[in-house]
């Protein structure tokens, strides 16, 4: 099919996607005064709504992956590919059937501060930070590929500073200003706001992304229809190069890897920052809905991100013409998408969407390893007995900290490359020996405080010497790195005596987690009591929607501004709605 022309980005666009950084940075000041201690700054004093907790973790879960790599998928492999985007659901799902209880009854303000209960101190120690520079990597990796993406797909290359009225005779490459840029306005509103900015960051994206989302579906079908394709969406169009039934990872899709790939995710889906979701609601009635909205989400967003890659593989069968600059051009997918059906102004608001969306998986990661460092290092070996004060500066000087590195590691990694590597290395290592033991220590058995460390070494060094030694496909390789973490923790549990002190702990610990939490005896007052959430996020999107629908005076065809109208009529009514429910609540 011949090649139908892709709108490029305007000047209204770039100022749409200004506008809404500015709001992401004024969010973060906002809510500064709303932190005044760190069970404030790293879960919101646990009093963050469910649906807010919910909405942030299907933001954190997915980034912007889902409009980059797994489009990509989808484009490349068709309806198969749309597996890709499945590992979300089943990973929430796990949570809110199993886990998302047992991580609120913790009582915990990071993940590792139970394990010093449960296990012990050394243990805590010695996955805390092993865990850090995996994520720390993560953030950097995040924030590069988001950085080359986003260049590519605005058409950029370099940026000379003083052509744009700056004081400086310098040209620097587009992709490192776009890591500084958004660098810098996730740090600022992290470091002043913490959760409840980042969860708060994360809901008004959701706002902004959803309607867009939804709209572009049948945009997209009526374009494919007039190109008379619309029946053939799920076949494959005619010329079009087949990856073959390789995964995502590069192997055949079998039934092992089916089975892995969901085990991984599993256990990846309830160790990463949405848990920290969990433990930022009240009780475990509200830690399960958070789980339960975001596999709903999930499953909801698979269904809509989907079409527009597969619609988008019939209109422009090969992508290797239209981004040129692109080293994998499928994964953009979707912006095609974007930029055949949406008008100008709508194009920068899902830009700015899509960019939001990369950072709300960074900033969730950042305020969740800034909360493991301070919560789980400084203050249990450095300073003891600090105050509430001085540990929301250190949690606030911790995030700065630890998100300059991965700016600069981000910088290091655009100029030389490499690190990448490295971080998919220590997955391959790390990851399973560290995640196996957090999830099992809340189940399983009422002994074995030595059975986390053993278990971690154990894996640690079979994954270190398989990988080094031996050639071995993913699916293979998960399959006896899981099985042998599971069979050394339960041998390590049952053969590893404890002391009479340590098994009073344990079972101190379980008592714990078979207690529910007492809202009324257990939370006192937070600095979120003084807001209705509920409130200033209506209206955060009524403002947003209206802003929105002021973009119809942009100069361009009626059938253009009608869209605009109904993306920022359906934003702005959602604001509207909360508002109403606020109302009605009070």
């Amino acid at each position: 099919m011949e090649n139908a022309a892709l709108k490029t980005v305007s000047t209204v666009d770039y100022l749409v996607i200004l506008a809404y950084l500015l709001t992401l940075i004024w969010i973060g000041r906002f809510f500064a005064g709303y932190n005044r201690d760190i069970k404030d700054f790293f879960k919101g004093g646990s009093k963050l709504p469910w649906w807010v907790g919910g909405i942030s973790s299907f933001m954190a879960g997915f980034s912007a992956w889902m409009f980059t790599g797994g489009a990509g998928v989808v484009y490349e492999a068709g309806p198969t590919g749309m597996l890709a985007l499945c590992t979300g659901v089943f990973g929430t799902l796990f949570g809110y059937l199993f886990f998302a209880k047992r991580w609120r009854r913790t009582r915990v303000t990071s993940m590792f501060e139970y394990v010093s209960t449960r296990f012990n101190l050394s243990s805590q120690q010695v996955l805390s930070w092993f865990f850090l520079p995996f994520n720390l990597l993560y953030c950097s990796t995040v924030l590069l590929a988001t950085a080359i993406f986003t260049t590519a797909a605005l058409g950029i290359s370099e940026i000379d500073l003083a052509a744009l009225g700056l004081p400086w005779d310098l040209t620097l490459s587009a992709v490192q200003v776009v890591i500084l840029v958004a660098g810098a306005v996730i740090l600022t509103y992290c470091y002043f706001g913490g959760l409840l900015a980042v969860a708060t960051c994360d809901v008004l994206s959701f706002l902004i992304i959803i309607p867009l989302a939804v709209l572009i579906v049948p945009l997209i079908l009526f374009k494919l229809g007039s190109a008379g394709a619309l029946g053939e969406l799920f076949n494959t169009p005619q010329g079009f190069a087949m990856p073959g039934g390789k995964s995502i990872l590069g192997e055949p899709i079998t039934f092992l890897f089916v089975v892995m790939w969901l085990v991984s995710n599993i256990h990846s889906y309830n160790t990463n920052p949405i848990v920290q979701r969990y433990w930022s609601v009240p009780d475990e009635n509200q830690a399960r809905k958070v789980a339960l909205m975001c596999t709903i989400l999930f499953v909801f967003g698979v269904s809509v991100w989907a079409i527009p890659p597969l619609a988008v593989r019939h209109l422009y069968p090969d992508l290797s013409q239209v981004w040129t600059t692109l080293k994998a051009p499928a994964e953009g997918a979707y912006v095609s998408a974007c930029l055949a059906v949406l008008p100008h102004g709508l194009v920068g608001v899902m830009f700015a969407a899509i960019f939001a969306a990369s950072m709300s998986s960074i900033d969730s990661t950042l305020n969740f390893v800034s909360g493991i460092f301070t919560n789980d290092i400084y203050r249990k070996t450095i300073k003891k007995n600090a105050d509430d004060r001085h540990m929301l500066k250190a949690g606030r000087l911790s995030t700065l900290a630890i998100g300059t590195i991965a700016i600069l590691i981000a910088l290091a990694m655009s100029a030389r490359g490499g690190a990448f590597s490295w971080m998919v290395l220590m997955d391959r290592i790390f990851v399973t020996p560290i995640v196996v033991p957090l999830l099992l220590g809340l189940f399983f058995p009422r002994r074995g405080s030595r059975a986390a460390l053993t278990t971690f070494f154990v894996v640690a060094g079979f994954n270190l010497v398989i990988t080094i030694c031996c050639e071995m496909p993913y699916s293979t390789f998960m399959f006896l790195s899981f099985s042998l973490a599971y069979v050394t923790f339960i041998a390590s549990a049952l053969l590893l005596r404890d002391t009479p002190e340590k098994i009073l702990a344990i079972k101190e610990f379980f008592t714990l987690l078979e207690t529910p939490v007492r809202v009324d005896q257990e939370l006192g007052e937070a600095g979120i009591d003084r807001l209705s959430m509920l409130r200033f996020i209506g209206r955060l999107a009524a403002a947003t929607g209206t802003a929105i629908c002021l973009m119809v005076l942009i100069s361009q065809p009626p059938v253009e501004r009608l869209k605009i109208l109904i993306g920022g009529g359906v934003v702005l009514g959602l604001g509207l709605f909360m508002l109403r429910a606020d109302r009605r609540s009070r």
